[in-house]
């Protein structure tokens, strides 16, 4: 036999084998199901339940607190009141009168007692006229002491090389420091002074003074004093340098 008809002989063999198994297959189920026997109706029968009716709970009745009673506190008995007694002035005694040579030794002691008083009452009215005297004087040692310290010129140098935009900040520094400095003497200070943009001194040079009083105060007074700020004065310059000629002579 040749390769083909074995293949075709087997693929016989299988159909038979299932067509077999179909049919016992079909055989056995046929003998299962009897159907000789009548089918049994099913009777499906409904029962409704009646709902109890609730029962209502009686309310409850809340029992309201009883009021607490506070006891109120006895006021305290008041101390019985005392009676004053009426207090009994007792009359002094009148001093005996002095016999008539003491009265007159009274006399004369208070006649000394009477210039006493009266010369003193001369020499405190001469030491307060002396006193308003001296006082007179120190207010005009001092109003000329305020009139010699105050600044009556103040020249600022190099006139010429200032520009016209800076010229308002001259005019701040002038008046700032005629308040602010006294002299203790008459004369002329010529100084530098550097500032810078904040308005702090940063250098004080005295170039020329005929009064060493005038100069030791410039040179200490200055540097303690806050200038007002450039702004826009000066340009970009970080300090600036003034020559400045001070002075109070009338």
């Amino acid at each position: 036999m040749n390769q083909r008809s074995q293949s075709l002989l087997l693929i016989a063999v299988a159909v038979t084998m299932i067509h077999t198994v179909a049919i016992y297959w079909s055989a056995i189920r046929t003998k299962a199901l009897d159907f000789s026997k009548p089918l049994e109706r099913l009777v499906v029968k409904t029962v409704a339940l009646n709902n109890p009716t609730p029962t209502k709970s009686p309310p409850k009745v809340e029992k309201k607190p009883e009021p607490i009673v506070k006891k109120q506190p006895k006021p305290p008995e008041s101390p019985p009141k005392v009676e004053k007694k009426p207090e009994i002035v007792k009359k002094q005694p009148k001093p005996p009168e002095p016999p008539p040579q003491k009265k007159k030794e009274v006399a004369k002691v208070d006649d000394k007692k009477r210039d006493l008083l009266a010369k003193a009452k001369e020499s405190i009215a001469k030491i307060q006229s002396s006193r308003d005297n001296k006082g007179a004087s120190k207010s005009k040692d001092a109003s000329e002491l305020r009139d010699l310290g105050t600044i009556d010129s103040l020249h600022v140098d190099s006139a010429d090389t200032i520009k016209p935009e800076d010229m308002g900040y001259y005019g701040v520094l002038a008046s700032y420091l005629r308040q602010a400095l006294r002299f203790p003497e008459f004369g002329e200070v010529k100084v530098r002074l550097t500032l810078n943009r904040g308005g702090e001194v940063t250098k004080v040079e005295t170039v020329s003074t005929k009064s060493e009083n005038n100069k030791q105060y410039v040179e200490k007074m200055l540097p303690t004093l806050r200038f007002p700020p450039f702004g826009k004065n000066f340009g970009n310059d970080k300090q600036h340098t003034f020559t400045i000629t001070l002075t109070n002579d009338l």
